[in-house]
């Protein structure tokens, strides 16, 4: 494998063939952020904006094919892994990235379209929590999906039980580090940690549970129910964190699309950060949460640490639901992580900018 001067930043997620949200959105993050992307697919969706029709699982091996082959000619400098669908997919993934030692793994639980179509059956979101949340570095599920995990402990009992278990293990946590490339400001996190903040507005995320879904059948053509939307408050989000905490995850981010005041909560084992933004109800939201989680992957890849890269992913998130395309589709419309690229290479194009015409993705990667 040659020296790359570029991070390679790999996606385990499923395909939307409308082009908003899954793979499609990460890559397109991953070009915002200045890092090369990369693709194993765990699902095929026939979706759109306005539902998702089918879902056809991706064969396990082939999934670990997929990993193990960019890996050895490419390598890998950080993971983002999306929507997985069963509990096969989630045991194969587990295997394909256990090689990957030192790695930063990112952990976005997508459980549910845009559109309100179930996208994880209820076996993979409780292997989810003993195969892969002990392996993350950031999981970063909205509040309805952060519920769920807590409360999905194959053990019957609630998140917040878990804790005595996990400090009786403090001495030792064989989970693998996060990556000495993401953690160049290790140390420094608790010291530039800011006093809570009072919580403000941010982008919405893109797996809102919404009203009206369309039919939604899988590759046998049997019909798969969907969820409703989450009417979640606020009071419980800092206890959620600390308990999702206790089932694995080096840190956790509750993103803040699904609550009255939307701001992100990050928790790194010692204290809660607050992440405000900005709300942008007149935006596109469709992909927001693919998005955010693979601006964080690749920030983590460009050696920012979890902190910094959830600060700065939220920032992408947000203008990529600002500059979102309303105008595309009959349903909520996709992110637009590529719009100040686009805007910068017009403004360019038209003499709008410097002269020299030298450009780089790396002017536009750090919000």
């Amino acid at each position: 494998m040659s020296e790359r001067s570029i991070p390679a930043v790999l996606s385990i997620a499923g395909s939307d063939s409308g082009g908003g949200a899954g793979i499609q959105a990460d890559l397109k993050a991953f070009a915002r952020c200045g890092v090369h992307g990369m693709t194993a697919i765990t699902a095929l969706t026939a979706q759109s904006t306005v539902g998702v029709t089918g879902i056809h699982p991706v064969p396990a091996e082939f999934i670990i094919e997929q990993v193990r082959t960019v890996a050895r000619d490419i390598g890998v400098d950080a993971i983002k892994i999306g929507m997985l669908g069963t509990a096969e997919t989630v045991r194969a993934v587990r295997e394909a990235i256990e090689p990957l030692e030192g790695v930063p793994v990112v952990i976005d639980p997508v459980m549910v379209a845009e559109s309100g179509a179930v996208l994880l059956d209820d076996e993979a979101r409780a292997a989810i929590v003993t195969e892969l949340l002990p392996l993350a570095t950031v999981i970063t599920p909205n509040l309805p999906e952060a519920r769920v995990l807590a409360g999905g402990d194959p053990r019957g009992t609630r998140a917040a039980d878990a804790a005595e278990p996990r400090a009786a293990r403090a001495g030792d946590d064989t989970r693998p580090p996060a990556g000495p490339r993401s953690l160049r400001a290790a140390g420094a996190a608790g010291a530039a940690a800011a006093p809570r903040e009072p919580r403000a507005a941010d982008a919405p995320n893109a797996h809102a549970a919404a009203q009206g879904a369309a039919a939604l059948r899988d590759a046998r053509g049997r019909a798969v129910p969907t969820l409703a939307g989450s009417d979640a408050g606020d009071d419980d989000v800092d206890d959620l964190a600390r308990a999702l905490y206790e089932l694995g995850p080096a840190n956790v981010v509750i993103t803040g699309g699904h609550r009255d005041v939307i701001t992100d909560v990050f928790f790194d084992g010692a204290r809660i950060h607050l992440i405000p933004g900005e709300r942008h109800p007149d935006g596109a939201a469709h992909g927001s949460g693919c998005t955010h989680s693979s601006a964080l992957a690749a920030h983590l890849a460009l050696g920012f640490s979890p902190l910094e890269a959830a600060q700065r992913a939220k920032v992408i998130a947000s203008e990529a639901v600002r500059d979102g395309l309303r105008e595309i589709g009959q349903g909520a419309g996709p992110v637009n992580a590529l719009g100040m690229l686009v805007s910068h290479l017009t403004d360019r194009h038209l003499g709008a900018t410097d002269p020299s015409g030298r450009f780089s993705p790396r002017d536009i990667m750090r919000p």
